[in-house]
Formats: C-alpha cells, sequence, structure tokens
C-alpha cells in the first residue's frame, strides 16, 4: 500500500508541475503536504519556518557566486516596494532574497549562485522526494543537487524563463538523483541580465517526504571522505564529482604541511549510529561522529584512518585515507638587493657589485628587457653594504 501511495503522489507531482510550467501556479495542491525534510528550508525563513523580517539575513542560503559584493547570506526583499509587484507578493510560506544589503533587490548584471544545505543522516535516500517551485529575476539557469546539474520528467534542464518572476516553475528531485546520506546542498543558478543595475532575486518554495531509517538496520558505509581545511560542507560536491557513482572510490592519500588543519567526514545511513576513528587500526579517543578535524596537524599524526560506524543492526567500517603530514619548512631568509631597472626593450643588461670602494665589480644577474623596457635584478648581499651598477650588454 505504501507503495502503490507514493506511486499515486509522485504522477499527481509530475502532472502538477507540467501544468504549473505552462499555467503558472500560486500554492501547492493540499494533497502533497508531506512532513518536511527538517534542515530544508524556503527563502525567506527562520529555524521555525516563520517568515523573516523584511531586509533581514536569510542564514539558510549562502551566495557562493556574486559578482554584485562580497556579501555571503542574501537579503530579504521588501514586500510593499517595488519590484513587489511584478514580482510574485512576499508570503504566506516564503519571500524573495536579493543580493545587497539595503538595497531593495539591486544587483549589477552577471551570473549568481544561492546554496542551501540540508542534512539526510537517518533518512532512507530511496524515499526521498523533494518537490520544488522556485521564481527567479531575471532567469534561472540550473538547478544543482551536490554538484550535479538536474533535470525534468521530460529530461530537459531545470530551468526559468527571464520573465518568470510573476509566478512559479515547480519540478520534482527524485530519490534516484544523487541524494547522499549526510550534507546534501542545493544551487540555483540566477542570471541578471543588463547592461547596468537592476532588480535580480530568487524565491524558492519546498515540499518534501522523506521516511526515516529503522533503527536497527545495519549501517551502510558510502565513503570517507578526506576534506583540507576550515569549511567541508562547500567541498562535498567536488568531491562528489571524485568519486563519481562509485561508492568504493574515493581520495585515497592526501599530504598536508605540519600545522594545517584536517578535517576527515564519513557518510553513513544509520541511526542512533556510534563513531569509532581510527589511525592504524588504533582507536583514537574523544572522537564519537561523522567528522574527525586535526586542528593543527602533527607529523605524528601521519597514517591511515578508518571509521566504524555502528549500531543496533551491526557495523560497517568505512575505506581508508592515507595522511600524509610533512614538517614545517624552515627558509632562510637572508639578505638580498633588488634593482629595478628601466631601458630598451630587447637589451640584455647585468647587475654588478663590489664589497666596498675602489674594488673591482664581479659580473651577477643578467635580464633581457621585455617590450615593456623594464625588469628587476636580485642579488644576493655578501654584507650589510656593498655597492653596485647596471651595465647594458653590446
Amino acid at each position: 500500500m505504501k507503495k502503490l501511495i507514493q506511486l499515486t503522489n509522485k504522477t499527481i507531482r509530475s502532472s502538477f508541475a507540467l501544468a504549473c510550467v505552462a499555467l503558472g501556479c500560486a500554492a501547492w495542491p493540499s494533497a502533497l503536504n508531506a512532513d518536511p525534510i527538517p534542515t530544508l528550508y524556503n527563502t525567506g525563513v527562520n529555524d521555525d519556518y516563520e517568515l523573516l523580517d523584511d531586509l533581514a539575513p536569510d542564514p539558510h542560503y549562502k551566495l557562493v557566486v556574486n559578482p554584485d559584493s562580497d556579501v555571503i547570506h542574501p537579503f530579504v526583499v521588501k514586500s510593499d516596494e517595488f519590484p513587489i509587484p511584478p514580482w510574485l507578493a512576499n508570503g504566506p510560506d516564503s519571500k524573495w532574497l536579493a543580493v545587497r544589503e539595503g538595497e531593495n533587490a539591486n544587483g549589477i548584471n552577471g551570473n549568481y549562485t544561492y546554496r542551501t544545505s540540508f542534512d539526510l543522516t537517518g533518512f532512507d535516500l530511496e524515499t526521498v522526494y523533494i518537490d520544488m517551485g522556485w521564481s527567479t529575476d531575471d532567469a534561472g539557469v540550473n538547478v544543482l543537487l551536490n554538484g550535479e546539474p538536474m533535470r525534468d520528467i521530460d529530461d530537459n534542464p531545470m530551468t526559468i524563463g527571464g520573465t518568470g518572476f510573476g509566478g512559479w516553475a515547480y519540478h520534482t528531485i527524485e530519490s534516484d538523483q544523487r541524494f547522499i546520506a549526510g550534507i546534501n546542498t542545493l544551487d540555483f543558478l540566477v542570471l541578471n541580465g543588463g547592461t547596468q543595475v537592476n532588480p535580480t532575486g530568487l524565491r524558492v518554495e519546498f515540499d518534501t517526504d522523506a521516511d526515516p531509517l529503522d533503527a536497527d538496520e545495519k549501517p551502510m558505509v558510502r565513503t570517507l571522505f578526506a576534506v583540507q581545511g576550515d569549511n567541508f560542507v562547500d567541498t562535498i560536491p567536488d568531491l562528489w564529482q571524485v568519486i563519481q557513482d562509485e561508492p568504493t572510490v574515493y581520495p585515497e592519500t592526501v599530504t598536508v604541511r605540519a600545522g594545517q588543519q584536517m578535517s576527515f567526514m564519513v557518510t553513513a545511513s544509520a541511526t542512533d549510529a556510534s563513531y569509532e576513528w581510527q589511525r592504524d587500526g588504533n582507536a583514537i579517543a574523544g572522537v564519537n561522529g561523522p567528522i574527525l578535524t586535526l586542528i593543527e596537524t602533527e607529523t605524528d599524526q601521519s597514517g591511515t584512518y578508518t571509521v566504524k560506524v555502528s549500531n543496533g543492526g551491526g557495523s560497517a567500517t568505512s575505506g581508508a585515507v592515507t595522511l600524509t603530514v610533512l614538517p614545517t619548512v624552515e627558509l632562510d631568509v637572508g639578505r638580498y638587493a633588488r634593482i629595478h631597472v628601466n631601458g630598451i626593450a630587447g637589451r640584455t643588461y647585468r647587475l654588478e657589485s663590489a664589497l666596498s670602494a675602489g674594488q673591482a665589480f664581479s659580473a651577477g644577474q643578467e635580464i633581457t628587457l621585455s617590450a615593456e623596457g623594464a625588469g628587476s635584478l636580485i642579488e644576493p648581499l655578501a654584507k650589510p653594504s656593498e655597492l653596485f651598477r647596471v651595465k647594458m650588454l653590446p
């Protein structure tokens, strides 16, 4: 019966999506009000799914591509000013987002990417459905799930025309479209056309369904990611490109310098799971979660890392990543003289030096000037005070 209901809902969703693309719709059909994925949010709402105030930053979306400014979290568009209308009115379940703080919906022309992340840990990936409505100004170029471009039920790109901001375009993301157990990302690519500053924005609403895993189901460890740096979430789509469709293929070796931060992350289908991290087969104390972070790596932390994931149904162990921590580099900086030469393009000049007045000059570095007729000569200093001259060669 459950499968029949899912099939029926899928058919309704597909039919509704096609109708809304053709005609434009104002709201979701009530038959599809499923329990939401707890960490997937409409645009313009807070953690409790309540509408944010106008001009407030949205904590659930990031501008990972923003040609206009260094703003990271987009801002809620004012509800009572242009461009609303002709844009859809804000509310009742979402609001428009734009790229400039305090300037209602303006931005320069270019391509923008809005990203939201959601966690599917503890959910059966085969039951995940995301019905999505989105509206953009100007064009909606595409939607990416974990770095992969999405396609609709007719195998067309998920796009919106340049004047789609007066209605919704609806799509369904189904369970066979590269969801992962753990953090997932959705990217919305928006093009703002024109040659000068003009309104641009994004509006998204979701209706979702996902069944939790049975608590006694044995974990399935998909892979172990090795991630350098502070922000591993944004790196997941790139790593997913590396492993492609093979769950046993992953970055097998990572090399860092001592003192760098290093993170490992495992993705596993498991509820109420415990995690035992190991280096060279020995348990690492004090870590019981899907992420192992080495704040400042040391050379004695080199080795082969794995993680064992366990729950009431049993346990599974990830593949291994070998970490090599190189010692820090000690540099002998020394003293150098840098001589800037303005001369004739194509001619060769030589830097000559003497330790003191009255001594003969010895030949040093040579340089042939580029078309700009300028360049630099660098010479190590034998002592703090030294004489230099530049000679043009025949």
